[in-house]
């Protein structure tokens, strides 16, 4: 008979299997990014079908086969409605959750990923902060995370144009995302010219780190700039 593990973290992705299962993909603590089966979850009064949404963070129970993981309960402790809830934030935070699972690996403590993924998610909630601020925020983080952050003040250096007061603020600003506890980092606003800047920095950051577009990407900057999310 499987065993059975517990492991805490987030689901990433679910994809429909047949008629009512559902593949899901996990990023856990204890596991790292690993896929699980969930039987039955697209049944209407199935008890996987809430838990297994993505975003959803709690602390799963999983049937451990030969070769697989089955999703066998969870106690969900963060639904984050208030990002599933709002189509702006929702787009933001489905490119987290990507940025999440492009470096999750299986069997590799995920708990840096985890921790900066629920900080962020908390972030696009409480709506205190610019959602393009959280964004770069979040990308500086997680490819420091990785051990991959370029000299993002040398990538500072190729702006042109920039007033000297404005490269000042920059320089500091970047200092304090790369610095401040993750507890305390999504908590302050910068004027508009520099978060601006800073946008362009993470982009040019993420073409040189990322293998790949990521497909959320896509979406995020062909959606309408509303709300919180520039202003």
């Amino acid at each position: 008979m499987a065993g059975v593990v517990s492991a805490t973290g987030f689901v990433l992705k679910n994809s429909e299997m047949g008629e009512y299962d559902s593949r899901v993909v996990l990023l856990t603590r204890e596991l790292g990014k690993v896929s699980a089966f969930a039987r039955g979850a697209r049944k209407m009064n199935s008890p996987l079908m809430g838990v297994t949404q993505p975003l959803v963070f709690g602390i799963f129970e999983l049937y451990e086969g030969r070769t697989s993981f089955r999703v066998k309960s969870a106690d969900v402790r963060r639904f984050f409605q208030g990002v599933t809830s709002d189509l702006d934030a929702l787009l933001y935070a489905c490119y987290f959750a990507e940025i999440a699972d492009y470096y999750g690996k299986e069997g590799l403590d995920a708990s840096d990923n985890i921790n900066l993924l629920y900080a962020g998610l908390t972030a696009l909630e409480k709506k205190q902060m610019p959602y393009a601020l959280i964004r770069c925020v979040y990308e500086i983080r997680a490819v420091q995370a990785s051990g991959e952050l370029p000299d993002l003040g040398a990538l500072a250096g190729t702006l042109e144009g920039d007033a000297p007061d404005l490269r000042k603020i920059l320089l500091y600003t970047i200092h304090f995302i790369e610095t401040t506890p993750l507890s305390r980092v999504f908590s302050f606003t910068v004027r508009e010219d520099v978060q601006a800047r800073l946008c362009t920095i993470c982009q040019k950051m993420c073409d040189r780190t990322f293998e790949w577009p990521m497909r959320s990407q896509q979406m995020l900057e062909s959606a309408p700039q509303t709300g919180r999310e520039t202003s």
